[in-house]
């Protein structure tokens, strides 16, 4: 079964638009399209990691999920509700120099894509929708908890235009899995047509109007934790593949505790193919990491990784998450010849750039002459390449590690001036192997 998943996930494709990623994942057998928006605000953190977990951990056996988990990216970064005001509001009407309108066209082209069948834009909305007003919280205007539509009906006939009726059986079926019985799901129609609301300028207003079937999901913003919304949107997101027959598989179960360290991984990143570091305990902190002086390329396995760029440093975050604040040291690059030679624990092993080695005593680099190796931690000195120089963990200052569990540190070949790339050396208890 897990390699069964692991080629329906190798069918997905990951496309970079100019403003966001979208991920399609391709079942074997035909059925139809459906396509997902999470963080077209970026303070709706419930929203874009669903999308994200969509991305990384579903696989499609029927039918076709196309994703968005990162729709506004700036937005998402600054955590705000949109930087350049709400893009949400801009579908009807925007103005030729206003800086969302390469977003909001490329939106459109997706959208009206003959492919797509159904459209869903992931929400985290305030207090608990109720039908009587009890508080500030459960009440009328609140829009947490919610399945919402612009209509009853889409104007002309569409496989799934009974928008009324798909929004009820989604919040029938995820009132069967709450977990706490306040936390109730139901169907809000906003009349978007007949009462002339800031809606009519929506996402999901303009695909309707286009005959697209559309649907927005609101968790609550009172929920306690992201894996509570992020537990909510996907229960959703299942109900209407159901609906729509489309078959899938995961590779979690659906549950919020499971949940809990899915949205806490962070994954990795690649720099400009030289380095490569695991983001799970990075230290908040880094320094002299050898960079290009611009253009610098940055890979996120995560789908919401995302870099704030200033002079000197580069912030590394996940969706809103700040991971580590970089400095930066300006170096040219090289394309070095590999791979190395290293003796790791007494055994000779080949190097590869980058690299992460495991260490359970020392580990001894040798390169070609006119290569240079600078260990970061290893202060003695002596040494101005330490090439040829037994390294044990015992060497190093703790205060140059990687990771705050004192165990990663980095190993940087240079050749003449120019950056080669990086190892990360990982030191690890015997009987951890």
């Amino acid at each position: 079964m897990r390699s069964l998943f692991l080629y329906l996930l190798f069918l997905s494709q990951l496309l970079g638009y100019e403003n966001f990623d979208l991920y399609k994942i391709k079942g074997q057998k035909k059925g139809p399209t459906l396509l997902i928006f999470g963080g077209i605000h970026g303070n709706e953190p419930g929203g874009y990691f669903a999308a994200s977990i969509l991305a990384k951990h579903y696989a499609i056996d029927k039918g076709t999920l196309w994703v968005v988990p990162n729709t506004n990216k700036e937005s998402i970064l600054r955590f705000k509700r949109g930087v350049h005001g709400d893009l949400n509001r801009k579908f009807s009407n925007i103005s030729s120099v206003d800086k969302d309108i390469s977003i909001i066209k490329e939106i459109k082209t997706l959208i009206l894509d003959k492919q797509v069948d159904l459209i869903l834009n992931l929400h985290d909305g305030h207090g608990f929708f109720r039908e009587k007003y009890t508080n500030t919280i459960f009440n009328p205007g609140a829009w947490g908890q919610t399945c919402v539509i612009d209509q009853i009906k889409l104007d002309q006939n569409s496989s799934f235009g009974d928008l009324e009726c798909i929004a009820q059986k989604v919040s029938n079926n995820l009132n069967q899995h709450l977990l706490q019985e306040h936390h109730s799901f139901n169907v809000r129609n906003t009349k978007t047509k007949k009462k002339k609301n800031e809606m009519q300028h929506s996402l999901t207003y303009f695909a309707i109007n286009h005959n697209k079937p559309a649907f927005a999901i609101e968790t609550s913003k009172e929920l306690k934790t992201t894996s509570q919304k992020v537990y909510y949107q996907l229960r959703a997101i299942e109900a209407f593949m159901q609906i729509m027959g489309m078959k899938y598989q995961r590779d979690f179960e659906l549950e919020s505790e499971n949940l809990k360290s899915i949205t806490k991984s962070n994954g990795k990143i690649v720099i400009n193919t030289k380095i490569s570091l695991d983001l799970d305990n990075l230290r908040k902190n880094l320094r002299y990491i050898p960079l290009q002086s611009d253009k610098n390329e940055l890979y996120f396995s995560h789908p919401l990784g995302g870099a704030i760029k200033g002079d000197g440093f580069i912030d590394l975050y996940i969706g809103h998450k700040k991971i580590s604040h970089v400095g930066t040291s300006t170096f040219p690059l090289e394309n070095c010849k590999g791979p190395f030679e290293a003796v790791i624990d007494g055994e000779r092993k080949p190097i590869h750039l980058p690299s992460e080695v495991k260490i359970m005593s020392d580990i001894v680099f040798n390169a070609p002459q006119g290569y240079r190796l600078n260990v970061i931690g290893l202060t003695d000195p002596r040494y101005t390449n330490e090439l040829g120089i037994k390294i044990a963990r015992s060497s190093l200052l703790t205060r140059f590690s990687l990771d705050e569990k004192k165990k990663r540190y980095r190993a940087e070949f240079y050749k003449n001036d120019a950056f080669c790339g990086m190892v990360i050396l990982n030191y690890v208890a015997r009987n951890n192997e």
